[in-house]
């Protein structure tokens, strides 16, 4: 077998996990509906760009679908960490009010879920989180004025089309960034020369 293809898994899941860490984190401060998954795509990009040049990956086909890999990865991490830092939160408030055990407390967590979605878990979480009223607003102002107000509002239907818009666009941008990698390469290599030579 190929040293090709354990490479590209590797820069493919590397740069989604690294990508959906930092988006997570960005996403704390700022979170613009519509926009963020593609600066998550972006963010995800230049690193698998960046592990490509570093493994000289060749076979375009094979970078696609290690970026749809890495799309893929994205979107599992960003949401496992939202999963991750919603539990750890539930658990510390149980513990604190109920002076329950960790446990309990995750075993508490489950079970709601679970009542809740049917499911538990990761699962349980992402179609809780689908269930909840979640409002996003922008505002135009003019002289520190607001002059008009939108508002969009995620909920059941709406916030499952949201999630499936987000998959796609991770994943099919993934799968492009990886079949158009090798201009990106080929371009950056082209500078790099070229500023060897100045």
């Amino acid at each position: 077998m190929s040293i090709e293809k354990p490479l590209l898994m590797l820069a493919a899941i590397l740069s989604g996990v690294t990508a959906g860490l930092i988006g997570y984190l960005i996403g704390e401060h700022v979170y613009v509906l519509f926009i963020f998954p593609f600066i998550l795509l972006l963010i995800g990009t230049v690193l698998y760009l960046f592990f490509l040049r570093f493994f000289g990956a060749t076979k375009a086909l094979g970078r696609a679908w290690g970026g749809l890999i890495m799309g893929l990865t994205i979107l599992l991490t960003f949401h496992y960490v939202e999963y991750s830092v919603f539990r750890s939160n539930v658990i510390a408030k149980i513990e604190a009010a109920h002076s329950a055990s960790r446990t309990s407390a995750a075993l508490s967590i489950d079970a709601f879920l679970r009542d809740r979605t049917g499911l538990g878990g990761f699962m349980g979480f992402l179609k809780y989180q689908q269930s909840q009223f979640r409002p996003f607003s922008w505002s135009l102002t003019r002289d520190n004025k607001i002059i008009r107000t939108f508002a969009f509002y995620l909920r059941r239907k709406t916030a499952w089309l949201y999630l499936m818009g987000e998959a796609s666009v991770l994943l099919g941008g993934g799968f492009v960034a990886g079949l158009v990698s090798k201009r990106c390469l080929r371009w950056n290599a082209q500078q790099d020369e070229e500023s060897r030579l100045v």
